[in-house]
């Protein structure tokens, strides 16, 4: 018989073995859930791990992928196998400070703005890029010659 899909897990004639994939945020512990596997010759099914694999490719900062597959073999020999994928993913903005002190200069003074500092639960490659800057003269005096 050939395997039906659950959503996540598989289930065969006789034997039943299950599993889902989960999401999780960078940060956030996680580990696999061991699947169940029940067989109609009894209660003896031993299951185990046959691999997992982590995956960077495609993923930013510090997130990835890691898949796991696993095993049950009843004491006939009969198996069945299922895979768990866990996507660890960043969802978080990253947290921008700009100085809170507002500057007064004199006229004819040069000056720059302060640059921003950031910070970010996915690594340290963090880009601060300048939108835009805006020059208000309106309601400021201005000396004309």
């Amino acid at each position: 018989m050939q395997p039906k899909s659950d959503g996540g897990g598989y289930q065969r004639a006789g034997d039943q073995l299950q599993q889902h994939q989960q999401d999780s945020g960078t940060g956030t512990a996680w580990t696999f859930d061991g699947p169940t596997a029940t067989d109609n010759s009894g209660t003896n099914v031993t299951i185990s791990v046959l691999n997992t694999v982590t995956n960077t490719t495609g993923h930013c900062g510090s997130t990835f992928d890691a898949t796991r597959t696993w095993q049950a073999t009843d004491a006939c020999g009969n198996s069945s196998s299922c895979s768990q994928k866990v996507t660890v993913v960043d969802t978080s903005a990253p947290v921008i400070n700009c100085s809170n002190t507002n500057k007064t200069v004199e006229q004819g003074t040069a000056w720059t703005f302060d640059v921003p500092t950031a910070t970010d639960n996915g690594g340290t490659n963090i880009t601060i890029s300048v939108l835009n800057t805006v020059t208000n003269t309106a309601g400021h005096w201005r000396q004309h010659l």
